[in-house]
């Protein structure tokens, strides 16, 4: 911590000293130029006013002097007087014009004539500007020089002129001599340098204020930097010179290596202070780092190595001694391969045997022996290289997937009991078509020969073990998840209350079977024979796992599935289920066995003693209807089933009891669809044999077309639910789109897409299971066209 705080002020405090020294040493350059600025302004208007006085100053003593005695007479002034003008003019340049104006004060000569025009023989008493009169009265009074203020010229523009009295050589006036200054012409030719112009802008001020002539390129010179003020003499008159730097000038005059060097001053007092303070966080964070690795390696689950190409450890984190319960000490030195599974370790010796190659590093999967028993180790290799590129050492951090790969297990059960579960289904449709036929025609030789005797008593066999195929078969039906439901909605309770008399009366003596029921209602959507099945087939099997006397435990309760249930639980959805609980004291089951009891056909019990389908048929009906089974059991401690079903919101469904009627036929038409040509044929001599008119078909499609033909004359339509081309479910939608009351039987031993679900979806249709007797087939016909 204090290792931080230095490397924060620190390198701060050497920042801020150094941009402070910079900064001064640079704000002293910066007023060192604005000292030298301000000086040169100073300079240059000290010049500019010296060198415009000193050029009018010349220009009006030109003026003076040929005023002066040069001439004796007017007839003189007329015939010198333009000459010595335009030679004074050409000398001195500057000058608008030098003019002769006699006693009447009117202008007589102009030199030069040509840009003057203008004024020539014009009256100055009638000059707008008093100045004019002003001066010529004062130079009339005084004999000596006067000049006006800015006048708007008679030539044009603006200027001042000057005015004195021309005298001969006897010292009589003879009239005035005038020079005239156009401003603009004047301080143009005087300040007509272009360094004084690029660098500097300046103005010039009359007595009264107004401004005589304006050079400036940023306003009128009210708010100009680093400006300079000068009284100038302009004649007689004075004005104010105003003389700043240009902003061009200023914005070039800044020495740009004077900020180029404070900037670099900067940069590198910032970038000292970065390495300082890199420097000094690299020092601190070393020392972090040494102590989070040896928190983060002292305390996180993950087990970290290191071991030599010998294989002996190197070093062993704390979370690997505590896995396998030995001490650092214990384990350093040693040598890895004795705590690993012997079928594991020809895959860890190849994965290490890789890290001698790029990348240097590899992955594999083992079961090591902790102190937990075999777990399963997963572990991240990277080798350790010399500067010769020779592999030192292999560092490898491992993680316990024990649960993933029970996961994995759980998954590939389901897969193998889905494929069987197909195979099976497969093997009781065809079954069933065959016990339909022998169970019809065994049931047709009873009654049209009404055997006695011995052959009664055989027949009656064949019958029984007849039905204990069709049991058989539904069985596999079941597991296969391909029988044909007729869910509802049930009170769990009462459906498990109304079995517990039968079992009891089922299930031997010396067994005890308590009933644990929810204290509310539990509703679930389910086949209520399936869940019979489901239970009676729990307790029989409970029964046959207790040696002697002990206890079934029977629960029902509400429950509800989260997310972290199904991480564990592969098959599981997240919802609400209500969940039939089967526990016992029986004898328990081992880990080999828990896998494997869900198989068909697979049995602990003696030959004789169990078909081995009647966990795997449960295991079917749960699956079916979207539920879940859970077990846990241990050698010695019993076993315990949970079947979770979906829970329903609905209210429940009352159960329908159907009075036994004897069995009647009818001369109804009825349209038979059967792809099976026995199970057609019997069927078909079933029903004309109970008075009924039989229309045949062998498909979906045919069945279609055949009512299409008849349909006026079809009072019911029996469809097997599974046929080529066109299936039952799919026939029965396109024939009640041709005529939307007619009744419809389905007939199906199995239903491979769980169409069956829906089949009550088509009002006024009716499911009959296969494989079917004489009675059931004309029962449920005579039923079902009996109805309103």
């Amino acid at each position: 911590m204090k290792a931080r705080l230095i490397a924060a002020w620190v390198p701060g405090l050497f920042f801020l000293v150094g941009v402070l020294g910079i900064l001064a040493l640079h704000a002293m350059v910066e007023e060192h130029e604005r000292d030298r600025i301000q000086l040169e302004t100073h300079i240059t208007a000290e010049q500019v006013r010296i060198r415009l006085e000193a050029w009018i100053d010349a220009r009006v003593a030109v003026v003076q002097h040929l005023g002066n005695k040069q001439f004796i007479d007017q007839n003189d002034i007329e015939n010198l007087f333009s000459d010595q003008a335009r030679n004074l003019l050409g000398l001195y340049p500057g000058i608008q014009a030098i003019n002769y104006i006699d006693d009447y004060w009117v202008i007589r000569i102009i030199t030069p004539v040509e840009s003057n025009l203008p004024a020539l023989n014009h009256d100055l008493h009638d000059h707008p500007n008093a100045s004019v009169v002003a001066s010529l009265t004062r130079a009339a009074e005084t004999g000596k020089i006067f000049s006006t203020t800015v006048i708007d010229l008679l030539q044009g523009g603006k200027g001042i002129a000057t005015y004195q009295t021309l005298l001969d050589k006897n010292n009589l006036a003879l009239g005035y001599i005038n020079g005239v200054f156009r401003i603009t012409l004047m301080l143009d030719t005087c300040l007509s340098e272009k360094n004084l112009r690029e660098r500097f802008q300046f103005r010039f001020v009359e007595e009264n204020g107004s401004i005589a002539y304006l050079h400036s390129e940023s306003g009128t010179g009210e708010e100009w930097d680093f400006a300079d003020e000068q009284s100038v003499r302009i004649a007689d008159r004075y004005w104010t010179l105003k003389l700043a730097p240009t902003p061009a000038y200023l914005a070039s005059s800044g020495n740009r290596a004077d900020d180029i060097m404070a900037l670099t001053g900067l940069i590198l007092v910032a970038m000292l202070a970065l390495v300082l303070r890199a420097l000094l966080l690299r020092q601190a964070a070393l020392r972090d780092s040494q102590a989070k690795y040896r928190l983060l390696v002292e305390n996180q689950n993950d087990l970290v190595v290191q071991y030599g190409p010998e294989g002996r450890f190197l070093y062993v984190s704390p979370s690997y001694c505590q896995v396998f319960g030995k001490t650092e000490e214990e384990l350093l030195g040693s040598d890895v391969l004795p705590r690993i599974h012997e079928d594991d370790r020809e895959s860890g010796i190849r994965s290490l045997a890789s890290l001698t190659e790029q990348p240097h590093r590899s992955y594999h999967e083992q079961r090591v022996m902790t102190l937990d028993g075999w777990r399963w180790l997963a572990w991240s290799n990277r080798a350790v290289l010399n500067a010769a590129g020779k592999m030192e050492a292999v560092t490898a951090v491992g993680r316990d997937i024990t649960t993933r790969r029970k996961l994995e297990e759980q998954l590939i059960q389901s897969q193998k009991m889905q494929a069987i579960g197909l195979l099976a289904g497969g093997i009781a449709h065809d079954f069933n078509n065959l016990l339909h036929a022998i169970l019809n025609n065994l049931e047709f030789v009873l009654q049209e020969f009404q055997p006695k005797g011995q052959t009664r008593q055989d027949l009656e066999q064949v019958r029984l073990g007849v039905d204990k195929a069709i049991v058989l078969t539904r069985q596999l039906l079941a597991f296969s998840r391909q029988q044909v439901l007729k869910p509802a909605t049930l009170d769990l309770n009462g459906v498990i209350g109304d079995m517990l008399q039968m079992m009891r009366r089922m299930i031997d003596d010396s067994i005890t079977i308590d009933f644990a029921p929810a204290a509310d209602r539990v509703r679930i959507h389910a086949d209520r024979g399936q869940v019979e099945q489901i239970f009676m087939n729990l307790c029989v099997n409970s029964q046959d796992a207790i040696p002697g006397t002990g206890t079934i435990t029977v629960r029902t309760e509400a429950r509800e599935i989260d997310a972290e249930f199904c991480e564990t639980h592969p098959d599981a959805k997240p919802g609400k289920y209500g969940v039939l609980t089967v526990e016992d004291t029986g004898q328990g089951m081992t880990p080999e066995v828990l896998k494997r009891i869900f198989e068909p056909f697979f049995t602990t019990k003696e030959v004789g003693q169990g078909t081995g389908l009647g966990l795997a048929s449960i295991y079917g009906i749960v699956r079916q209807h979207d539920g879940l089974m859970v077990v846990e059991s241990e050698p010695g401690h019993g076993s315990k089933f949970s079947v979770f079903l979906p829970r329903s919101e609905m209210e429940v469904t009352p159960a329908k009891k159907t009075p036994s009627k004897p069995v009647a036929g009818g001369d109804e038409t009825i349209l038979l669809a059967e792809d099976n040509e026995d199970v057609r044929r019997l069927a078909v001599r079933v029903l004309e044999k109970g008075g009924y008119k039989v229309l045949v078909a062998v498909d979906g499609e045919e069945a279609v077309a055949v009512f299409r033909k008849h349909a006026d004359e079809v009072d019911l339509v029996m469809l097997d639910l599974v046929m080529p081309r066109l299936g039952g479910r799919e026939a029965g939608e396109q024939i009640r789109r041709m005529k939307g009351q007619v009744k419809i039987l389905f007939a199906s031993g199995y239903d491979p897409t769980s169409v069956g679900r829906e089949i009550r979806e088509l009002d006024g249709a009716d499911l009959l299971m296969k494989p079917f007797g004489i009675p059931e087939l004309l029962g449920k016909v005579r039923e079902i066209l009996d109805q309103a």
